[in-house]
């Protein structure tokens, strides 16, 4: 069954029954054709669907060929078989040149600089070194002063990378710096909530000081003498009296 991604078809199946609508999808695994028998709404809403197994298919008609080669689903775009795997081709390209990009063996700072150069210049490692455009050669530690020009550069092209690089790896630091600042505030706003949650939960409870009683002092011997004598006095002139 060849039936194009977006054409306009009528199908017959093994019940008599009759089909029409978009080719939507055709599932060769599961030998299935899918149809969007509605129109999409032009905003949100539902389209009907019908799923029909091939192999119960009598007959079928082309009634109108896909404009461009798909047609448009309730998710955007339906691509046809072809399209499908250009794109997958062209992702998987993507992807391997987004690996080659990587070097396992070089340092971060290394690795930023080559991603910050390879956004407007065609990059590639060499060992631990950076070729751009296979014109110039940037070697570790990567400064403007370890710039080479390799054969065949034009005129103007070292200086050039050379700018570039500068420039990225100013913005670099700049970044960095940013990043250490904005760490060590949020550092020192955990101490500080630290410090404040311990000090609420463990207040010190303040001692409450009693008055110590002060010892009677008691008299000396010759003064407890003098008093027991006026006593005796006292009571003796009460007798008499």
């Amino acid at each position: 069954m060849d039936l194009p991604v977006g054409a306009r078809v009528r199908v017959w199946t093994c019940l008599n029954e009759t089909v029409e609508g978009t080719v939507y999808t055709v599932d060769h695994t599961t030998g299935m054709l899918v149809l969007q028998c509605t129109p999409v709404p032009p905003v949100g809403g539902n389209c009907s669907m019908r799923m029909v197994n091939a192999g119960h298919l009598t007959a079928t008609e082309v009634l109108e060929a896909p404009a461009d080669g798909g047609a448009l689903g309730p998710h955007g775009r339906i691509s046809s078989a072809k399209e499908l795997e250009r794109k997958e081709a062209k992702a998987m390209r993507d992807a391997e040149r987004a690996l080659s990009q990587i070097n396992f063996n070089a340092s971060g700072e290394a690795q930023a600089i080559f991603d910050a150069l390879a956004r407007t210049m065609d990059c590639e490692w060499l060992g631990l070194s950076i070729v751009i455009y296979d014109q110039v050669q940037i070697d570790p530690p990567y400064a403007p002063a370890q710039c080479v020009r390799l054969h065949g550069c034009p005129a103007g092209a070292l200086e050039r990378v050379q700018k570039v690089l500068e420039g990225e790896r100013r913005k670099l630091v700049q970044l960095a710096k940013r990043d250490s600042a904005s760490s060590a505030a949020a550092a020192g706003e955990a101490a500080r909530e630290h410090r404040s949650s311990s000090s609420s939960s463990s207040a010190p409870v303040a001692a409450v000081k009693q008055p110590l009683e002060q010892p009677q002092s008691l008299p000396p011997p010759q003064q407890q003498q003098q008093q027991r004598a006026a006593e005796g006095k006292r009571k003796s002139g009460h007798r008499k009296g």
